[in-house]
């Protein structure tokens, strides 16, 4: 099993990532695993949380406007933490199950 890298990610691997899931003729994207042989000591998981969470361009990144927080406590007394339901449903798939799921626990979302 092939040792997991820890540290950042670099320009090129992002380009790498980038470039594989916008020229692909699959959509959405599934081939993560072939990534793995140019991308050594990143695992499948890694590089599809990389494209998810960070380098799609239809991501928000911008803080959660009182308008989503208000958004996510409705979405989640009818789903409860049904999270990537919550993204794709009430969020357009904007933002990610995993930043859904962060904010629900963050402090200044409980202070709302």
């Amino acid at each position: 099993h092939q040792q997991q890298r820890k540290w950042q990610w670099t320009d090129q691997e992002d380009s790498i990532v980038i470039d594989a899931v916008t020229n692909s003729s699959e959509q959405p994207f599934t081939r993560w695993s072939d990534l793995v042989q140019r991308l050594p000591g990143r695992v499948r998981k890694q590089i599809q949380d990389r494209w998810v969470n960070y380098l799609n361009p239809n991501i928000d990144h911008l803080p959660f406007s009182r308008e989503e927080d208000l958004l996510l406590w409705e979405c989640h007394k009818k789903l409860g933490k049904r999270w990537a339901e919550i993204s794709t449903k009430s969020f357009n798939s904007t933002r990610p199950e995993k930043r859904i799921k962060n904010r629900w626990y963050s402090a200044s979302f409980k202070k709302i």
